[in-house]
């Protein structure tokens, strides 16, 4: 959640480290979502410069809905020095929870490209926000092979791991949301 608790967790071995948005955003007392693209940048920086170990950020939808902004903030994102960054499908709306399908590939296909022109070698995450809304699990898999490149995280490769993910992930989002 912070400098110093990176800090504490890099000392057990732990091989690598990721922000979380929630997490963070509880440090302002915060919901998440709720923090701006300037506060989560300047936190990776931190946690990034803090630990010997890589970090992975959180960059929640990317801080933009079009594809030359997702860029332009993943480009910024690198820049601070983590190792992996995942992008989200959800938009943050009640009326739109998530992406269309053509929107979220040209996102992540504009992030990837600016991972690449930056010259760093950082895995991008295309995250699905299961949790939001459900989506068909043969939809997620033929997204998967089709508009990932080699460095791109694809986990869930058949309709039962994708839909066993979404349920899981579902039960805890809603565990976590009740403590």
């Amino acid at each position: 959640w912070d400098a110093g608790s990176a800090r504490l967790l890099g000392h057990p071995g732990f091989p690598a480290l990721a922000t979380t948005s929630s997490g963070f955003a509880a440090t302002f007392g915060r919901l998440d979502g709720r923090v701006t693209r300037e506060e989560v940048l300047a936190h990776c920086s931190a946690l990034s410069e803090a630990v010997d170990v890589p970090v992975s950020a959180d960059l929640e939808h990317g801080f933009a809905d079009e594809p030359p902004e997702v860029a332009t903030n993943v480009a910024r994102c690198v820049a601070t020095g983590v190792a992996g960054l995942s992008v989200e499908d959800s938009t943050g709306r009640r009326d739109q929870p998530l992406y269309e399908l053509q929107q979220a590939v040209e996102r992540i296909e504009a992030a990837r490209a600016s991972i690449e022109a930056t010259g760093a070698e950082v895995l991008l995450d295309a995250y699905h926000a299961f949790s939001v809304v459900p989506v068909a699990a043969s939809t997620c898999v033929s997204f998967i092979p089709s508009h990932t490149s080699s460095r791109t995280t694809a986990s869930h490769t058949s309709p039962s791991q994708v839909a066993s993910a979404s349920a899981s992930m579902s039960r805890w989002s809603a565990a976590w949301r009740c403590r």
